[in-house]
């Protein structure tokens, strides 16, 4: 379903709302507008907690510790 909703909202013939000056009211906007400005703003947010944790585990591998302790971490 996601994929096929990514397809729909790339398509040139998709006439989505305007937004800026002399734009649409907010009534007028319908719900698959709002469900794409939700999950894509969602799955930006969910994208760069997906970055950090690449980074994180990338960097605890190369790094050692200082000082040598019996503790894993």
């Amino acid at each position: 379903m996601g994929a096929r909703l990514a397809v729909r909202w790339a398509s040139p013939a998709r006439v989505s709302a305007s937004v800026g000056p002399g734009a649409m009211a907010a009534s007028d906007l319908t719900f698959e507008d709002r469900a794409k400005g939700l999950l894509v703003g969602a799955a930006s947010v969910w994208a760069a907690f997906y970055v950090s944790l690449l980074v994180q585990i990338a960097w605890y591998a190369i790094s050692q510790p200082w000082v040598p302790t019996p503790k894993p971490f």
